[in-house]
This record gives structure tokens, sequence and C-alpha cells, in this order.
């Protein structure tokens, strides 16, 4: 007979899920346990935007607070907003040289794949994206 226990019952309830390539990327080295949770939130499309708290009864306007231009979601934030991609580029460029990325998804891809790479210039790269 099994004893009780309420990880059995969590790995029940809750079906086992594959392994993502940028979770070392998350939650992994140095950076701010705060960044790391937005993070985390951004890539699994959690995070709270003027468009998912419309749903909610938000009744301002939908326009982007950092660009005024986009609509604030998540593909515009982190992916359209001309105010943080010219952040974000100058950024990784300058610590990093990469060049552009057109999509938030490539800059996914770059970072997991620069995680075997020097320390530094993972450490540096985790830090940007993350902030």
């Amino acid at each position: 007979m099994t004893s009780f226990s309420i990880k059995r019952v969590c790995q029940l309830l809750r079906p086992a899920q594959q392994t993502v390539g940028w979770w070392k990327l998350v939650w992994k080295g140095k950076a701010i346990p705060r960044n790391r949770v937005i993070t985390w939130l951004v890539i699994r499309g959690s995070i709270n935007t003027k468009v998912k708290m419309q749903r909610w009864g938000y009744g301002g306007s939908l326009a982007c607070c950092l660009c005024g231009v986009g609509v604030e979601d998540r593909d515009h934030i982190y992916g359209h907003c001309p105010f943080v991609r010219q952040l974000l580029e100058s950024l990784f460029y300058r610590f990093m040289q990469i060049p552009t990325l057109e999509r938030r998804e490539d800059v996914l891809t770059l970072m997991v794949s620069k995680l075997g790479g020097a320390a530094e210039t993972v450490e540096t790269g985790r830090i940007i994206w993350q902030s």
C-alpha cells in the first residue's frame, strides 16, 4: 500500500510538461529575482498589459505607455514597440555585438544558444534581457 503524499497528488492533478529550452535563461544566473519572475510571465504570456486588463473591465486607453503608437499587448511591448526595440538593440549591440533581431522569439533563441558560451557574455545578455 502506498502512503499519501502531497507531491504525488500534485503530479496526478498536473500533467507532466516538456522541459523548455529557455528555463536556464530565466532561472539560472545572477539576475534579480523580481526580473526573473517578470521574464517568466512574459514568456508564458501571463504579463498584465492594457489589452489583458481591458478584458477585466479596464476602461482606459489601450495605447502603449512607452511610445503611444501601438496597442499595449505583450507582442507590442516585447517585440514591436519602437522605444523598447531601440533600447534593447543598443544594449545588446554595445555589450554583446548582437545585430538587430526582428522578433521576440529570435532574441530568446539567440540567448538560449549563447548559454554554452563565455560566462560573462551569458550573464550580460541575461541581465539585459530580463531587465
